[in-house]
């Protein structure tokens, strides 16, 4: 499966974290999506999200790390951004991974 057909596949509103981790994860084998998957079924993002950082190139680390330093204007919006960020992250990342986990 390719970026393309993943985005395609993906609601308009979440596209944009395809676009950013969409290349990571189809880095992944079929058993990290698996596993990415319970974590995030688990309540553990943090260690989903960290499987998806390992797959990322350097480049792709440095926007994503760009994007989230822009919004440290003040701590109580950094908070309230990064945790809205988290959730739409998730979403997206669990729509992602089912589109992965049907189209291998």
């Amino acid at each position: 499966m390719t970026l393309a057909e993943v985005l395609a596949r993906l609601p308009a509103e979440l596209r944009q974290w395809g676009i950013v981790y969409g290349p990571a994860l189809l880095r992944m084998a079929g058993d990290e999506l698996t596993q990415c998957l319970l974590f995030i079924g688990a309540k553990d993002d943090e260690k989903a999200f960290a499987m998806i950082v390992h797959k990322m190139t350097e480049t792709e680390l440095v926007a994503e790390m760009e994007t989230l330093g822009d919004v440290n204007d003040t701590e109580t919006a950094a908070v309230a951004a990064r945790r809205s960020a988290a959730f739409d992250v998730a979403k997206a990342l669990v729509s992602i991974l089912l589109t992965l986990a049907v189209g291998l």
